[in-house]
């Protein structure tokens, strides 16, 4: 396995991450800062989304580690199956929502379903653009 190959993997693993964060993470801005309502675009509006982007950055300093292992396991076992990256995404989303609220227990479901569809968006988007084709090893 060459030093070039391995490099472009983690190239393509990195850009995966970035883009399954954005997507989870505006789908948990969207919910949080319009109680679940589609936001108007208006001056005020573009402020927000400026704010978002601070949003999401943090939630992806929280799941950096956890989706880190999880994507070792899939370069290295040559996991491709959509299930399993949208699994982690779902795993990750949690992690994030509870270390935002410091507890594991959600009384509320309508966050936690938001939580995981951000989740199950975030892991299909890792999946595309990554998880499809991952794999250190030569079959």
């Amino acid at each position: 396995m060459s030093f070039v190959r391995i490099l472009l993997r983690l190239v393509i693993v990195t850009i995966g991450f970035l883009g399954a964060s954005i997507v989870a993470g505006a789908i948990m801005l969207i919910y949080g800062l319009n109680g679940g309502r589609f936001p108007e675009m208006s001056p005020e509006a573009f402020t927000l989304w400026g704010l978002a982007l601070g949003g999401i950055a943090g939630y992806t300093a929280m799941v950096a580690s956890p989706a880190l292992l999880g994507a070792l396991a899939a370069e290295w076992f040559r996991l491709r199956q959509w299930w399993f990256h949208m699994g982690l995404g779902v795993v990750m989303a949690v992690i994030a929502y509870a270390w935002v609220l410091r507890e594991f227990f959600f009384p509320d479901p309508a966050p936690m379903s938001v939580t995981l569809a951000a989740g199950l968006a975030g892991g299909t988007v890792y999946w595309l653009i990554a998880g499809a084709s991952a794999g250190l090893r030569k079959a």
